[in-house]
């Protein structure tokens, strides 16, 4: 006889739940528990979902020796120089508040404004940014180690890629994404694949749709980019002397508050887009203004033509 499983999911392995049919799980969990019980096993095995989403899991077909001979040889350093950063422009105001006066408290803090657009002109929205007590070029970073999005999501599908794309998604648990799957189970390939894995193994439409990201055919898809995203960030935060880091919104806007005055510099630290896009930007942050929050303010943009590493420098 098959023990049913206890009420609680606090008691019972999420490996041992995802392998499970759901005709034994009590009514409390069914209607969460899939996407519960996939983020569960995505996290647990994040390490190594993320050594192994560096090569692509779509099996390839090898390339004839002839074909190979007849490719021109890439320059030693080439490959290195690609996965170099493109520094971004940098236009700083600070304010005039509290120039020529006495010296300013060293208890007072004030807030530091930031705006972003990218090559196309585009607010760039959901990126984070760092302030740091260190130029980020000076941090000792190894740019071409910095995760490459395309390169985790290499052999997914277009579909697959502009969902992404559009919701600026790095994991398919994205809050943006989760109220879409039923639509994205008609559109994406890697979603339809998983539905119908489900519908094999339950039998039911309402199960198959819930326990999705279980049955995705390709595990490190789901949050293999995010978590090497996040742990790179979090060793170039540190080496940067963070001190507090941000995400702009949908205008590609976002507010430092309560800095302590002094000088900074502002990165996104990570390699964004095609262009791969890095501002390290100094801002001196003056005493509090009294008709704004800010008392200074910082505008990001791509570098102009033969402008390309200005601000690295």
């Amino acid at each position: 006889m098959i023990r049913p499983l206890p009420t609680s999911p606090s008691v019972v392995a999420p490996s041992r739940l995802a392998s499970l049919p759901p005709s034994l799980l009590p009514p409390s969990l069914k209607l969460p528990l899939g996407l519960i019980v996939a983020a569960c096993v995505a996290l647990l095995s994040s390490a190594g979902a993320a050594a192994q989403s560096t090569q692509p899991a779509a099996a390839q077909t090898p390339e004839p020796a002839a074909a190979k001979a007849q490719q021109p040889a890439q320059p030693a350093g080439a490959a290195a120089r690609s996965q170099q950063p493109t520094f971004g422009a940098c236009k700083v105001n600070a304010g005039a508040a509290g120039q020529g006066g006495a010296p300013a408290d060293p208890e007072l803090t004030s807030g530091v404004r930031i705006e972003v657009k990218g090559g196309d002109g585009k607010p760039v929205r959901g990126e984070r940014f760092y302030l740091l007590t260190k130029k980020a070029g000076d941090a000792g970073l190894d740019w071409t180690k910095a995760p490459a999005r395309a390169k985790f999501f290499e052999g997914a599908s277009p579909e697959l890629m502009k969902v992404l794309d559009e919701s600026g998604c790095d994991t398919l648990f994205c809050p943006e994404l989760i109220g879409q799957y039923p639509k994205l189970v008609e559109d994406v390939r890697e979603f339809r694949e998983a539905y119908a894995a489900g519908m094999r193994k339950y039998k039911d439409r309402r199960l198959a749709l819930e326990w999705l990201m279980v049955n995705f055919p390709r595990k490190e898809l789901r949050m293999g980019y995010y978590e090497s995203k996040r742990a790179w960030l979090a060793e170039a935060a540190k080496r940067g002397g963070a001190v507090a880091s941000v995400m702009t919104n949908e205008d590609g806007e976002a507010f430092f508050t309560r800095i302590r005055l002094g000088r900074y510099y502002v990165s996104n630290l990570m390699p964004a887009g095609p262009a791969r896009l890095v501002w390290d930007c100094e801002v001196t942050v003056p005493p509090p203004s009294k008709k704004e929050l800010h008392s200074a303010s910082v505008v990001m943009s791509a570098p102009k033509a033969g402008e390309e590493g200005a601000a690295s420098k």
